[in-house]
């Protein structure tokens, strides 16, 4: 993402930080996982806050939806 150096880094550097921490408790019952969200519709790209960017707002999938397949997902494949 060209127009937010910041917010890549800080995306990069999480990442790097869960698969450390995914090394360090090999072995143990805790289970560490990551999930790569797509673009979702958020006020990171809406007008208001980037002006430039017409109809961001529609960029990516709706919130809910997201949080949804989410959860079902984590119901299905981690929960005993």
């Amino acid at each position: 993402m060209v127009r937010a150096p910041n917010y890549s880094a800080s995306k990069a550097a999480l990442h790097s930080f869960i698969l450390v921490l995914r090394e360090q408790l090999k072995g143990s019952k805790v289970k560490v996982i990551e999930i790569y969200p797509p673009a979702v519709q958020t006020e990171l790209h809406d007008e208001k806050h980037q002006p430039e960017i017409r109809n961001g707002n529609k960029i990516g999938m709706p919130l809910a939806d997201f949080t949804e397949e989410v959860r079902v997902a984590r119901q299905q494949t981690i929960l005993p």
